[in-house]
């Protein structure tokens, strides 16, 4: 194994620093919009005005308009919202059940096999597919999309926290913590546990970009959030059929889009970074 020099590791922890603060000043911003979109817009996101249809940005509408006359700037700073909450809901979902079921796939072994057979079933349908099928039975509403993605990433969670486990079951901290008289229990809440927490965080990351992809996705198609939810999924789908009209319609939900996803991507290289400098790109 290459051993990394002193100047080298701290240049590295110094990236994956710049990188939590960049990232993070980012998703803080785009946070207080979606806390305080009523103050930031002053219009009614769901308000209908036919006299008001498809017109260009002013100072009273800054985005101007959609074919149904509603602000698209109130659209997309309320449809924030919408995506920060099903990256975290999904990430937080994702990480508690599969967090749990890899730390007892990795620590039983009899129960390995069942669990990771059921997470290679899953793992064999594309999670965008599952997504569709599950919300298509289930029926469109912001908690059947959260509940559909995190039945689709929570199997990436389940790998990579039994991976983990399978390596620790077998190091000397925890052979000596059986032999001193400790409980399987006190063993995985005091030796495993803590071991997890750098992989699991940032999977976690990569898990919530994933999830506000896979919702705009699923909203363009018409089969995730209700349309009169502002989204920015559903704000691109309504405009589609008029981008060359109002291309702005399109492509300011998504360089919104872009630009959250970015941040959280950029928060978990910096994790990545602080956790494992040794695997850091140069």
């Amino acid at each position: 194994m290459t051993r990394l020099s002193l100047p080298a590791l701290s240049v590295l922890r110094f990236r994956g620093s710049a990188r939590l603060w960049w990232g993070g000043g980012a998703l803080l911003l785009i946070a207080f919009a979606a806390v305080f979109a009523p103050f930031l817009a002053w219009h009614d996101p769901g308000q209908i005005a036919p006299t008001a249809r498809l017109r260009d940005p002013s100072a009273e509408h800054w985005l101007g308009t959609d074919m149904m006359g509603r602000d698209l700037w109130a659209r997309l700073v309320y449809g924030t919202r919408v995506s920060l909450a099903t990256g975290l809901s999904v990430a937080l979902a994702a990480t508690l059940a599969g967090g749990m079921l890899g730390l007892l796939a990795g620590f039983l072994k009899w129960l390995d096999p069942v669990v990771m057979r059921i997470t290679d079933g899953l793992m064999a349908i594309p999670s965008l597919l599952l997504a569709i099928c599950f919300a298509s039975v289930a029926g469109s509403g912001l908690g059947t999309v959260i509940l559909s993605i995190t039945l689709a990433e929570m199997p990436r969670m389940v790998r990579v926290v039994r991976a983990v486990t399978l390596s620790l079951r077998s190091s000397v901290f925890v052979d000596a913590a059986w032999l001193s008289g400790s409980s399987a229990t006190a063993i995985v809440l005091r030796h495993v546990l803590p071991n997890t927490l750098a992989p699991l965080s940032v999977q976690a990351t990569f898990i919530c970009a994933s999830a506000m992809v896979t919702e705009s996705v699923l909203t363009f198609i018409g089969a995730g959030t209700p349309p009169d939810i502002p989204s920015w999924g559903n704000i691109m789908s309504d405009a589609r059929a008029l981008w060359q009209l109002k291309p702005l319609a399109i492509f300011a939900p998504a360089a919104a889009l872009t630009v959250t996803i970015l941040a959280v991507n950029t928060i978990g290289d910096g994790l990545r970074d602080h956790f494992d400098p040794r695997k850091a790109r140069a």
